[in-house]
This record gives structure tokens, C-alpha cells and sequence, in this order.
């Protein structure tokens, strides 16, 4: 039986990859779900779903660097073959979430879709089989890329060139393939907090919604989340808020931060009220100080 993978990654790398003939894709993480003619959807991180491949191999070691895709050994540790590589005009999740019956896959909104389904940089992840043929199908109907469209959309937010991208893999790999012990102390990990009804729009009032209101949707990547909250606010802790409507360098920082569960670095309460974005629409991201700092 067919099934149907999501191989994430960040843009400036699908930019280096997308350069090359494609037939592999590499991680640095042992994978065993894979095997021949399963269908791989690859999604470029903070933008869409920009290509579907056809599996023709297991994941298998790379020795010796043999195989050379990135510049850094660990982005290349293993690897698949793929085939049939093909390229449509970008997609986001957003568009995607229109086609997908949410109450038969348990599946709410995108949020849900990225946090459940969306990995890390260079991670597979499975999906349920009803929604790989939902999005193989709206991935066909694409208009072929052969004009670049979703070339020139990725880069057009990514103006790096090769040297400079090349000089960031060592940091980037690093922070991505450092495995995360989620019994140790991540206070400072951003949290997420989606809800059927309208967010307030004044930072007291959106904290006491949310300390108050039950019917919130929190992801919780944080060992304290809502009593942290409460003990800032006890501490008269100033809160921020920042409207994400375009491009916020703070908020793509702090999405980030959240997204690989690593701490974002803040000396207030700091509320993110997402009024526009392709995944996190509608949602609230809070960034929370080091209580033991203040």
C-alpha cells in the first residue's frame, strides 16, 4: 500500500537542493517509514508545498560523505532515491486545509495540520493515506512550474546567495539536529494559543481571556505555560503586543523559536496577535521572559 510522506524543509535549502538533478533527498535522522513508490509531498517551511517525488528506495546511510547534497556531512548523513520529481506553482497550507474534510482526519485548521504534520528542517513525516490522495490530487491540478513561479516566490523573501548560504548550514544544522529533552526546563519556548472566537485586541484583555476562558486550543511547548503567566502577571510584568499583518522580523524570529522548540529570548510578556499569516491565521503566539532572570 501506497503511502504518503511530508519532507520538510527551510527555503534556503530547498533553493540548493532544487539547483541539482533531483534524485535524493537526504536527512540526518534514521527514518523507517519509507519505502518504494511511496509518494513524498515536499513542503518549503513558512511557505507551501512546492513539488511531489516518488520514493524508490528505504532511507539508507551515506558513508563517507559519498553522497554530497549539502555542504555540511550531518545534512547528509542519509538518504532516498526519488523519481518522478514534479514541480507546480507553490501552495500553501492555508489553500490546502480548503480541500481537506477536517472533521473525518481530526483536523481543525492549518495550525493543527503544521503542528501535527510539518517537522523540522530535513524531517519525514507520515500523513493519513485519506489525506495524501486529497492533496495529491490538488498538488496535480497545479499549473506545471516551468515558468519558476514558485521558484522566484520562495527566493523572493530569500535574497542569499550560494556563499552565504553555505556559511550558514553549520549554524542551522546544529540547532536542527540537536535532539530535544522535553523533561528539562524550557520556560522560555513560545506558546501557541488558537480559539474559535476573536482574540481581543488589548494585551491586558487577551491575558485574562485566556487565564479565564477554558476554550482556548494552547500548545503548551513550555514546562510552566499558563502558571508561568499568571506569576508574571502577579509580578506586574509589562506585556507587549505586536499585530503580525506583513513581514515582522520579531515574529519570524519568535515562530521559529516555537517551530523547534528552542527559547526566544524576551524581557516582557510578548503577544503576537497573528492577523495574517498562511499557517498561523487568527492564532496568538506569547513569548515569555526567564521568570528567574527578572
Amino acid at each position: 500500500m501506497v503511502k504518503y510522506i511530508i519532507y520538510s524543509i527551510e527555503s534556503k535549502f530547498w533553493n540548493i537542493l532544487n539547483k541539482k538533478k533531483l534524485n535524493y533527498l537526504s536527512t540526518h535522522t534514521k527514518y523507517d517509514i519509507l519505502n518504494n513508490d511511496d509518494k513524498i509531498f515536499i513542503f518549503c517551511k513558512k511557505k507551501g508545498f512546492v513539488s511531489i517525488v516518488t520514493c524508490k528506495s528505504e532511507i539508507v546511510t551515506n558513508p563517507n560523505n559519498k553522497l554530497k547534497i549539502f555542504k555540511d556531512k550531518m545534512m547528509n548523513m542519509y538518504y532516498v532515491r526519488v523519481s518522478n520529481h514534479i514541480e507546480f506553482k507553490l501552495i500553501n497550507l492555508k489553500k490546502c486545509m480548503e480541500y481537506i474534510k477536517k472533521d473525518k482526519v481530526g483536523l481543525k485548521n492549518s495550525q493543527s495540520f503544521s503542528l501535527k504534520y510539518i517537522g523540522q528542517n530535513l524531517n519525514f513525516t507520515e500523513i493519513p493515506c485519506e489525506v495524501g490522495e486529497i492533496l495529491e490530487k490538488v498538488f496535480l491540478e497545479q499549473p506545471d512550474d516551468s515558468e519558476s513561479d514558485s521558484k522566484s516566490e520562495i527566493s523572493k523573501h530569500d535574497k542569499i546567495n550560494d556563499s552565504e548560504i553555505e556559511k550558514s548550514i553549520d549554524i542551522e544544522t546544529e540547532k536542527t539536529n540537536n535532539s530535544v529533552d522535553l523533561s528539562s526546563n524550557h520556560r522560555n519556548i513560545p506558546i501557541l494559543i488558537t480559539s474559535e472566537i476573536p482574540f481581543p485586541h488589548n494585551s491586558s484583555k487577551i491575558i485574562n481571556s485566556i487565564l479565564k476562558n477554558n476554550n482556548f486550543e494552547i500548545t503548551n511547548n513550555n514546562d510552566y505555560g499558563l502558571e508561568l503567566i499568571r506569576s508574571l502577571v502577579k509580578k506586574k510584568i509589562k506585556a507587549k503586543l505586536i499585530k503580525v499583518i506583513d513581514e515582522n522580523e520579531e515574529f519570524d524570529k519568535a515562530i521559529d523559536a516555537f517551530e523547534r522548540l528552542e527559547p526566544y529570548e524576551t524581557k516582557t510578556i510578548t503577544i503576537f496577535n497573528i492577523l495574517k499569516h498562511d499557517i498561523y491565521e487568527d492564532c496568538i503566539l506569547i513569548a515569555l521572559p526567564d521568570i528567574t532572570l527578572l
